[in-house]
C-alpha cells in the first residue's frame, strides 16, 4: 500500500509513504493550483494509493491563511473524487503520537509523514487496507 499524506495550509506538505513506512517522496507547495496539479500527477504514478489529508475545521476569523487552507482541502477532495481515489480525512490530533517517528526536515513535512504513519498503524492494527 502507498499512502499520499497531505498537511494542508499556507505551506502544504505532501509525503508519499509505503506500508513499510519508507518515505518515497516529500514536497512542500505554496499555491492551490500547484497542490491540485501535483496531487493529480502523483495519483497517476501511484494509481493504487490512498490519500490521507488533515481535516481542517476553521473557527473564528477567516483570514487569508484559513481561507487558503479550506480551499486546499476542497481541491484535495475534488482531485480524489475526479480520480476515484479513496480519501481519508484525519483530525490534527491523529498525528500527534507519531510526530516523534517523523524524520523529515520541516514541521509541515513531519506533520504529513505523521498522518501517514497514523493511518498505517490504524489500518494494520485493524487489518484494514
Amino acid at each position: 500500500m502507498v499512502v499520499i499524506a497531505i498537511d494542508p495550509g499556507g505551506t502544504t506538505a505532501i509525503v508519499i509513504v509505503r506500508d513499510d513506512k519508507r518515505v518515497l517522496e516529500a514536497e512542500s507547495l505554496k499555491d492551490l493550483e500547484g497542490v491540485a496539479r501535483h496531487l493529480n500527477e502523483l495519483l497517476r504514478r501511484y494509481y493504487s494509493a490512498v490519500v490521507v489529508c488533515e481535516d481542517f475545521i476553521g473557527s473564528g476569523r477567516r483570514d487569508a491563511n484559513v481561507i487558503n487552507t479550506l480551499q486546499i482541502v476542497g481541491a484535495v477532495k475534488a482531485v480524489c473524487a475526479l480520480n476515484d481515489v479513496r480519501l481519508v480525512m484525519q483530525q490534527p490530533y491523529d498525528r500527534k503520537a507519531f510526530l516523534k517517528e517523523a524524520t523529515l526536515p520541516t514541521v509541515h513535512l513531519n506533520d504529513a509523514q505523521a498522518h501517514a504513519l497514523a493511518f498505517l498503524e490504524r489500518t494494520s492494527r485493524h487489518g484494514l487496507t
